[in-house]
């Protein structure tokens, strides 16, 4: 599949601007009567109730039209469903503009300008803008979703201006011919069909797993729930929405008023679509109660919680506070959560909220003068940290001037983009990436580091027993499909590996060949692991031409096993396989059959010292 045809491309933007100007279009069908009742109430000579029923007619047939052509886009794109809505549309508003009666008025927007029309240029586009994105897929789908009340801000003035005037005839006959030729010409732009489900990473399937019965509920229920919801929704959206120009021209203030008054509704529906979806964290260390025993939601904590346990809604909090918080382990942060939220991760930043934060921990509470310098400086740092590399390119080059390697520890693709770009030597961990990440990490030839031991089952419970926080335990977990999916890409791309675990709790010192094992189990060689741990670290730390193999002029380095890690990489996991360790020609270690009775280690070359740990 080409870049082009992937989430997230150009092509998928450009894709969203043509459904939302689809959806534009097509929406005249929807509000076109707010602007015509009174003309057609005068035209057949009909009560205000009988004149509504071509609206009544449209509404239901847009909304039983949104079925079948959702399942046109199905099965053949929805390419077919929004040509078919063109010319309907078209066609629709051409006869509607040529009735003889109300009867044939009301038929032909029920069946051709809603049922067949405008019906096709809702839900399909809104489904099919949602296969076009992941990390961005509920922004995408709020902007495609506003197409149908830009409809209703841009066309109600519109219209009105044509019926006064050319008359409500003309300007039906004329609008149907200018939604036909747009349509159909907009339309090209979404013949290519949407990304292939197989593509989808091995992280984002089990996210999709995880997600198939949302709430609890069947996706049957779901759909039920909320087809309920967007009824109740709209019930109090139609009745102001279809008399409210004729309402005003009722009370004296003329149609044209009452099409304004319908697009400044329908444009501030724009903002709420945008809007909400959006949720806000604050930053205090103190209770929102303030009750006697307080419970205190760290903004950075809870940020980082609402990341994890939301799947479609922007994230953020407004605003952090500069006056407690260092704005590098801010920024650091802010990196990590909008990773763990896939790019839904929103912030700001200020002077400081009140002293009660302050106060409850000691901090002194400023004059406004200094948190407003504080502000600014903070905005700098956390702006470099996250935009620049004017900081990254300094530490890697006093560290090269000291002809010393630059080791980078980073979570996210921005990160290591930015390290790649500052020239570092090795990047550790392999949490987030992505692939022009990894297209670039592999240009550069930058060596990787997983530390996967440290993202197991095994490693989190270790973490559990010695009493760390359900938050860190659960974040832990929810890191693991990642670092393991980011792992597989990066070996497919033949990413230049090196052997690190992170060594701290889990794993525990001489137990990191359970990393190898990891790595074979996600699709790695064994000799493939074998280097990674030797000749690829040495190459890793420029020691190569000294260690990493057995070659005449390198140091003797070598471990002998009982058994073959390239039949089975776990027999290094068992510490009495083992038989000898030897390091620059010195044995330290040695429990071969007619070596020394006990356990032994050459702790200083030519003293000998029973051990009982190997």
């Amino acid at each position: 599949m080409s870049s082009s045809s992937e989430p997230e491309s150009a092509y998928a933007w450009l894709r969203l601007g043509a459904s939302l100007l689809l959806m534009t279009v097509g929406g005249v069908g929807m509000y076109v009567m707010s602007v015509a009742l009174p003309a057609v109430q005068a035209e057949f000579g009909s009560e205000r109730g009988g004149a509504s029923l071509p609206y009544t007619a449209t509404m239901i047939g847009f909304g039983l039209g949104g079925i079948l052509m959702g399942r046109l886009a199905d099965r053949f794109g929805v390419i077919v469903p929004v040509l078919v809505g063109g010319l309907c549309l078209g066609g629709g508003f051409v006869l509607a503009g040529m009735a003889q009666t109300l009867e044939q008025f009301t038929l032909v927007h029920g069946v051709l300008i809603g049922f067949l029309g405008c019906s096709a240029t809702f839900a399909p586009l809104v489904a099919d803008t949602a296969l076009w994105f992941t990390r961005r897929r509920g922004i995408a789908v709020a902007i495609c979703a506003s197409g149908n009340y830009l409809a209703g801000t841009v066309w109600p003035p519109i219209v009105q201006h044509f019926f006064a005037v050319s008359g409500w005839r003309s300007t039906y006959v004329g609008v149907g011919l200018f939604c036909t030729a747009s349509i159909l010409l907009v339309s090209l732009a979404l013949r290519r069909r949407p990304p292939a489900l197989g593509h989808a990473s091995a992280a984002s399937v089990q996210r999709h797993q995880a997600a198939e019965r949302p709430l609890g509920l069947s996706a049957n229920a779901l759909t039920a729930l909320l087809a309920l919801a967007g009824v109740a929704c709209c019930v109090a959206m139609s009745m102001p929405q279809v008399h409210i120009v004729a309402y005003c021209g009722d009370l004296g203030y003329g149609p044209a008023r009452g099409a304004q008054m319908l697009s400044l509704m329908l444009g501030f529906g724009i903002v709420s679509r945008l809007g909400f979806g959006w949720i806000s964290i604050w930053d205090h260390f103190y209770s929102a109660t303030l009750g006697d025993d307080p419970e205190c939601l760290e903004a950075v904590a809870t940020h980082a919680a609402l990341a994890c346990d939301t799947t479609r809604v922007r994230c953020g909090s407004l605003v952090y506070s500069v006056g407690y918080r260092h704005p590098a382990v801010l920024a650091n942060a802010i990196c990590t959560i909008d990773q763990l939220s896939g790019g839904r991760a929103d912030f700001g930043i200020g002077a400081g909220w009140s002293q009660i934060e302050y106060d409850a921990y000691g901090i002194p509470f400023p004059s406004i003068g200094v948190r407003m310098d504080q502000l600014e400086e903070a905005i700098q740092c956390v702006r470099g940290l996250l935009r620049g590399l004017k900081v990254a390119h300094a530490v890697v080059d006093e560290a090269h001037a000291f002809h010393k390697l630059c080791a980078v520890h980073c979570f996210t693709p921005q990160g290591q983009r930015m390290a790649l770009k500052a020239g570092v030597d090795t990047i550790e961990h392999m949490v987030f990436s992505d692939d022009e990440t990894i297209g670039m990490i592999k240009e550069k030839g930058t060596w990787m580091t997983p530390t996967l031991a440290h993202r197991t089952d095994h490693a989190i419970e270790i973490r559990k027993e010695i009493g760390t926080s359900k938050f860190v335990t659960d974040k832990m977990k929810k890191l693991q499909p990642y670092c393991f999916d980011t792992f597989q890409k990066m070996l497919k791309a033949g990413i230049n590996i090196a052997m690190g675990t992170d060594m701290g709790f889990d794993p525990e010192m001489g137990t990191n060949a359970s990393e190898l094992a990891i790595y074979v189990k996600l699709g790695m060689k064994p000799m493939h692991a074998l280097q990674t741990a030797t000749i690829n670290a040495a190459k890793a730390i420029k020691l190569d031409k000294d260690l990493g193999s057995l070659e005449t002029g390198k140091l003797a380095d070598i471990v002998a096993v009982n058994g073959d890690p390239v039949a089975d990489i776990t027999c290094l996991q068992e510490k009495k396989n083992i038989q000898m360790v030897m390091k620059e020609g010195k044995i330290y270690a040695d429990r071969r059959p007619g070596g020394p009775t006990k356990n032994v280690v050459n702790a200083q070359p030519g003293s000998w010292k029973i051990i009982d740990y190997l």
